[in-house]
């Protein structure tokens, strides 16, 4: 599985975001194979320089899994009164796919609530302050996972090329400086 992150300005004004990936090529500009084949070799023709394994990954997917899409990030919501019915993951802090951090916090969202449950079970609490105490816990993690999300990708998607070879730049030295990377990512 590989990603190509950009600003949608980047992308050709023809490729819109709400076509299907198998566009008949018989469609002007459109070449055999669809949208997924004309956005695999936009996005090989941005790694010319790379590594040849990941220029034959992108080479050897198959069109019809290529696909573009918009980014969304949910807003913060404000706490709301607790029923036996709940919220986790993606279903209330949506956040663009970076470092796997919604997925991170998808878990730790069910590892929360399943402790709670736990609890109930136990008749350690009550069912409605053990969902209640969930949802405090989810909402101030899941929200913070989605401001790292959005912090870490706004340098990759900005139309400025000088930003992104700057971010770009200082990634990979927090990729080779452990101290940086630690000073920086560490919670």
């Amino acid at each position: 599985m590989w990603a190509y992150v950009a600003h949608r300005l980047a992308l050709p004004a023809d490729l819109p975001a709400d076509l299907p990936a198998d566009l008949p090529a018989d469609l002007p500009d459109v070449p055999a194979g669809g949208r997924g084949r004309r956005l695999r070799e936009l996005v090989a023709a941005h790694l010319t320089d790379w590594h040849p394994g990941l220029r034959e990954l992108i080479a050897r997917t198959p069109a019809d899994t290529v696909e573009r899409f918009d980014f969304a990030t949910a807003e913060r919501v404000k706490p709301w009164p607790t029923t036996n019915v709940t919220v986790l993951g993606g279903a209330i802090h949506s956040m663009p796919p970076v470092g796997g951090l919604g997925g991170n916090a998808a878990l730790y969202d069910a590892d929360v609530l399943r402790r709670a449950l736990i609890a109930v079970g136990r008749g350690e609490h009550d069912p409605l302050p053990a969902v209640a105490a969930y949802e405090r816990a989810m909402l101030k993690n899941g929200f913070a996972a989605v401001r790292a999300a959005t912090m870490y990708l706004r340098p990759a998607t900005l139309p400025s090329r000088t930003v992104r070879t700057v971010a770009r730049t200082f990634f990979r030295l927090c990729g080779v400086l452990p101290p940086l990377r630690r000073a920086i990512f560490s919670d």
